[in-house]
């Protein structure tokens, strides 16, 4: 890779991997938009390789880089189909984040599980 440096080359800034991926506090290490209507489907993403359905209502993200801990910062949100404007939530209970993965649970506000159209999920950490 790259390494962009500042203090003469002291410490590392930004590092520009040979797979174009940002290494820094300020760069996302992974981000998806997911689609889990049907057979779940990775519509974009960076740094991750796949995803599971592991239940109603719960897909696993699969990283392709691992995080260096399980103490990353991460935002989500969701939503329905183009004809389903229900709200959605999108979380991952600490148990469920791990340096390989995390599970996103997805559910309508009121609480039932769903496979929703639309869930995004960014993360940023060491």
């Amino acid at each position: 890779g790259v390494n962009l440096a500042y203090n003469n080359g002291a410490s590392v800034a930004l590092e520009i991997t040979s797979d174009g991926r940002g290494l820094s506090q300020f760069t996302a290490k992974a981000w998806a938009r997911i689609d889990m209507d049907g057979t779940f489907t990775v519509n974009d993403s960076h740094n991750v390789s796949s995803v599971t359905d592991q239940a109603e209502g719960n897909c696993r993200v699969i990283f392709d880089v691992d995080m260096a801990n399980a103490n990353y910062n991460m935002s989500t949100c969701g939503g329905g189909a183009s004809s389903n404007n229900t709200l959605i939530n999108v979380s991952a209970p600490q148990d469920q984040v791990t340096t390989t993965h995390v599970d996103l649970d997805v559910t309508y506000v009121h609480g039932t599980a769903n496979d929703a159209g639309n869930v995004n999920v960014m993360i940023f950490g060491d």
